[in-house]
């Protein structure tokens, strides 16, 4: 949870400037998984290059019987404006179950195949399950896959870049091959030769990935935290290819309703004192290292009493 707690508060921030300038900012809604579709415990000790952990819930539940007790519907439109010269946004809707866990949708290929994806800002890397998934995986029966076949853009990745993703979570590895594609947020925001992993080896995960709503994870840390530092991330490649007007990032999380995950920028009418005071309104912190969105914390108060100090 401690993930979650610190996306709450985060205006997450890769450019040297606070303001952002350009003409386009993208705004994803993201939508809430419930406790017990918790799956991914996103933030690990920052001494390593060490992927981040995946956990179970301390207390099992029959997934299924709390999935079918949620209606989900997709959403697409503009909910808020961030004013920026030119005026152009998109806005993706992400999806929201019991205020537990964000995801929305990302689209690879051409033509697009859409994905439910975790915004996950405790890795770098954006994987997707592929179309021998099914059959390589226990877990991967109900997941949208990506067929390499029915897109024109697609790549394998050759040497020598690198061809084989692994990565090991708590509960296990996730395995696959990395290849190059274009892959698109929103309907208008797409970047191309985006490095990425289609994964088959998906056992790992367990039964919780097999029932949760997502198919896939798209990173939103530092290059230093993915399993290939030398590609750009897909943050990097909506900046470098002037998709965004800078490598910034802030979630709007709502309360058991949709959020709002903006790229390029930020959504000035989620921000309470914004109207009157302006850039004075942001509390801009530095972070511990550039890898994960960590900061430091110099006390916790509940009201006047402080129950934890870092002096």
């Amino acid at each position: 949870m401690t993930n979650i707690i610190s996306s709450i508060a985060l205006l997450a921030l890769l450019a040297s400037s606070p303001t952002p300038s350009a003409s386009a900012v993208l705004k994803i809604p993201i939508t809430k998984l419930p406790p017990s579709d918790y799956t991914s415990h996103l933030l690990h000790t920052p001494n390593s290059h060490h992927p981040p952990r995946l956990t179970s819930p301390s207390t099992p539940k029959s997934l299924s019987s709390v999935l079918s007790a949620h209606r989900h519907r997709l959403l697409r439109g503009v909910t808020a404006t961030l004013p920026l010269e030119g005026g152009n946004e998109e806005t993706i809707v992400i999806r929201d179950l019991s205020n537990a866990q964000y995801y929305g949708t990302a689209s690879i290929g051409t033509p697009p195949q859409p994905f439910q994806v975790i915004f996950d800002t405790g890795s770098s890397d954006l994987w997707v399950p592929s179309s021998s998934c099914v059959t390589k995986s226990s877990n991967c029966g109900a997941k949208t896959t990506f067929d390499a076949s029915k897109s024109s853009s697609f790549e394998e990745a050759k040497p020598p870049a690198k061809t084989d993703f692994i990565i090991q979570y708590g509960s296990g590895p996730v395995s696959g091959k990395y290849a190059v594609e274009s892959v698109e947020l929103a309907l208008d925001f797409k970047v191309e030769g985006q490095t990425f992993a289609v994964v088959d080896g998906t056992d790992g995960l367990g039964e919780l990935y097999q029932e949760a709503k997502f198919d896939g994870i798209l990173g939103m840390a530092f290059p230093i935290l993915s399993q290939d530092p030398s590609s750009p991330t897909v943050l990097q490649s909506l900046h470098s290819q002037n998709q965004i007007p800078k490598s910034l990032f802030a979630f709007y999380l709502g309360d058991n309703s949709d959020g709002e995950l903006t790229l390029g920028g930020y959504d000035e009418s989620r921000m309470l004192d914004f109207p009157s005071k302006g850039e004075d309104a942001i509390n801009w912190v530095d972070l511990l290292s550039p890898a994960y969105w960590l900061t430091p914390m110099d006390s916790i108060k509940f009201g006047e009493s402080t129950v934890a100090s870092g002096k």
